[in-house]
């Protein structure tokens, strides 16, 4: 019994072994938005240059009522994921899409809203 148990540990193991996932992503517009410096920006407390330094120029820059300015971050790439099997491997490929809207008045943020088209979990607003 004791053999047959180490056979199938090993089986185990091995099959273990031989299964991988594997992520690409290749950018085609914009810099990539990370959904951890977004969590950093803190309404009425981060101000328009900090953004700036952190993001980067915006891509746009809209103006809205009240004497506000709403900067937008694109970006967009592929995610390339394929998973291997012991016999065979598939292959996925998506476009993500990352937007970053910020609402700024008097030079510091008052809202943020992100989404990720790919990590839909990432998706908030404050």
């Amino acid at each position: 019994m004791g053999r047959m148990r180490r056979q199938a540990w090993v089986i185990m193991v091995a099959a273990v072994l031989a299964l991988g996932c594997f992520t690409q992503r290749r950018p085609i517009s914009g810099h990539d938005i990370d959904p951890r410096q977004v969590d950093e920006i803190v309404p009425n407390v981060t101000t328009k240059d900090q953004l700036i330094a952190r993001f980067g120029k915006p891509d746009e820059v809209n103006e809205k009522p009240g004497g506000r300015e709403e900067l937008v971050y694109r970006y967009q790439g592929k995610v390339q994921k394929t998973t291997e099997l012991i016999v065979f491997s598939k292959t996925t490929t998506d476009t993500e899409r990352k937007n970053l809207r910020v609402l700024v008045r008097n030079g510091v943020v008052v809202e943020t809203s992100y989404t990720n088209s790919a990590n839909p979990a990432e998706n908030r607003s404050k």
